[in-house]
């Protein structure tokens, strides 16, 4: 991870999705950085003080055992709580990322879907 190596850890990768799982400690602040739509699953209750590039601060509650889906955002994120925020972070790969290892690196992607028997 370029820019919270310390809180993202990747646990699966392939062509379709990027999964990440992160832990946010109370008080951290992760620097303004960007994802592609996806979805957040929360497995521990913290607050997320989430600054959209361009728009106001908002606090969002996060509740154990709940996901939320994402929009493509920039952002900076604090855990403003008093408890460690858990979360599995789902991103589905960019169409432009999908189309280059359809057209441009079509042998890497048949392998990938097609592997041989």
């Amino acid at each position: 991870m370029r820019v919270a190596g310390d809180t993202h850890r990747l646990a699966f990768e392939n062509q379709f999705v990027r999964v990440l799982d992160v832990h946010l400690p109370p008080g951290k602040v992760e620097p303004r950085h960007r994802h592609p739509h996806g979805m957040s699953v929360y497995f521990t209750d913290w607050e997320a003080k989430v600054t959209p590039e361009g728009k106001p601060t908002e606090v969002h509650p996060r509740k154990a055992g709940t996901f939320a889906w994402n929009e493509a955002v920039i952002h900076t994120v604090q855990n403003a709580g008093k408890t460690e925020g858990h979360i599995l972070r789902i991103e589905l790969e960019t169409l432009e990322a999908m189309r280059r290892r359809i057209f441009v690196e079509p042998r890497l992607c048949c392998t990938r879907i097609f592997p041989t028997v």
